[in-house]
């Protein structure tokens, strides 16, 4: 039973360390990934790492997935001033992580994304759940790719493990949603 609970123990420890690690990581990156030549997901661009992003992939436009809070929000007041200063265009749309989000809002987000110009960078707080669900809206309602494509974008491998914080489950719950109601007023479409 002793050796149980070492074996237990250790397990335990092993997956704080590799957790820790890979949040590390993320943090150090940004949790920046290409999605396609157009589009790029990230976490929250800090001041030593906005203007190298968007000028060395050439952003047009930023989607920001916190929204726009009260002027004087530091972060918020330092991307806008960044992105204005490399040319690009500043989108705020807020979101949360832990909220269902309707055929409606995501395809108002579709369409933001289908018509604001590219290159485009989403981005959210971590890049995890809100940039997961945004980023499969593109490659499902955009690139046309297929469910479990769209699906590969909500991830643990970008942070958004619905296992350890059972409320962003939304985010999955909002793509399915989408999926199907797509599916079905395409189906509607092909009829008439």
């Amino acid at each position: 039973m002793k050796l149980f609970f070492k074996i237990f123990k250790f397990f335990i420890i092993l997956l704080f360390v590799v957790g820790a690690a890979f949040a590390f990581m993320i943090h150090i990156y940004a949790n920046f990934y290409k999605i396609d030549d157009n589009v790029y997901r990230s976490a929250q661009l800090n001041s030593l790492n906005t203007s190298y992003y968007l000028q060395k992939y050439k952003i047009k436009t930023v989607l920001n997935l916190r929204g726009e809070p009260k002027s004087g929000t530091k972060w918020f007041d330092d991307e806008k001033k960044r992105v204005e200063q490399n040319g690009a265009q500043l989108i705020s749309y807020d979101m949360f992580a832990g909220r269902f989000y309707d055929y409606k809002a995501t395809s108002d987000l579709v369409n933001i994304l289908r018509d604001s110009p590219k290159p485009l960078l989403i981005h959210c707080l971590n890049g995890a759940d809100r940039t997961s669900l945004v980023s499969a809206l593109y490659s499902y309602g955009v690139l046309n790719q297929t469910q479990d494509e769209a699906f590969k974008q909500l991830s643990w491998y970008y942070g958004h493990v619905p296992f350890f914080r059972p409320h962003v489950i939304a985010m999955d719950n909002s793509l399915l949603n989408y999926i199907k109601k797509r599916e079905s007023v395409n189906k509607i479409k092909t009829a008439e």
